[in-house]
């Protein structure tokens, strides 16, 4: 049988920094271990011509997460690039488990079982956050 290697790391970001930008390849699983991030959506087709601080600052800030989640886990399986940008909110610390492929999330799953259950609720959060975010925009549009 082949067994997969998993590399991890962490990695301390200084508030007001990105951690994540819009469009850049998801090839890890995240955990906000420490701090707060906001998440933000730009309103470009493509970023490559932004710098980082462009793209944070011609974007929209849809809502704020907090420690102990898993951050673009849905952006791995989905999307394979990040669909927001996050940027911190206040110093933060962000481990992160380097994987290519579903096989080495699989593997992961296999290593840290609970791991499938919190990011199934990470997932789950962020998209509550996504929808009460359309919800505040769409009573703004109706109040213009």
């Amino acid at each position: 049988m082949n067994e997969t290697q998993i590399s991890n790391s962490s990695f301390q970001v200084p508030a007001n920094d990105a951690i994540f930008l819009e469009g850049n390849d998801a090839k890890a699983i995240h955990i906000l271990a420490r701090g707060e991030v906001d998440i933000y959506m730009s309103p470009f087709e493509g970023l490559s011509n932004l710098t980082e601080e462009q793209v944070i600052q011609k974007s929209y800030r849809l809502f704020r997460i907090n420690q102990n989640i898993f951050i673009g886990a849905h952006d791995l399986f989905l999307f394979k690039n990040h669909s927001f940008s996050y940027c911190a909110a206040a110093d933060s610390t962000v481990f992160s488990y380097h994987i290519n492929d579903l096989a080495g999330a699989e593997a992961l799953f296999l290593q840290k079982k609970d791991y499938s259950a919190y990011i199934m609720n990470s997932i789950i959060s962020m998209a509550e956050c996504c929808y009460d975010a359309l919800q505040k925009l769409e009573k703004t549009v109706h109040s213009l």
